[in-house]
């Protein structure tokens, strides 16, 4: 159960990790404004050999390893709920890494994930 819990923690970082990583190629490739510009060739290009991307890519790929690692031997009705943790970890990387505003109403939805991870584990 430990080791389960171990890979479980490291899914909590390592997901949003991967989402920030993402989220800082996007910001370099460029937005999309139509289904068009999505699977446009040179839109994919830039993607694909985005380092950001790729490295986000990658993250996401280990942490769905690992990942099926934890719920091999816990229980995931008890995991899932806690997984929402790595919503609050995204949005505390975002404002600090990315400089995203956060508004009182999101600071709130953060206590409230918080209370449910509480009552969850009780």
């Amino acid at each position: 159960m430990k080791f389960g819990l171990i890979l479980f923690a490291i899914t909590v970082v390592l997901y949003p990790t991967s989402q920030l990583l993402l989220k800082m190629g996007m910001n370099q490739v460029g937005g999309v404004n139509s289904v068009g510009q999505l699977f446009s060739f040179g839109l994919l290009f830039r993607v694909i050999t985005n380092i950001y991307i790729i490295s986000g890519v990658t993250l996401a790929v280990m942490n769905l390893v690992i990942w099926l690692g934890a719920i091999s031997t816990l229980n995931i009705s008890y995991l899932y709920p806690f997984g929402s943790i790595s919503y609050i970890v995204l949005t505390v990387l975002a404002h600090f890494v990315l400089k995203e505003s956060i508004a009182p109403i999101q600071w709130l939805g953060i206590c409230v994930i918080m209370i449910g991870c509480f009552l969850i584990n009780r």
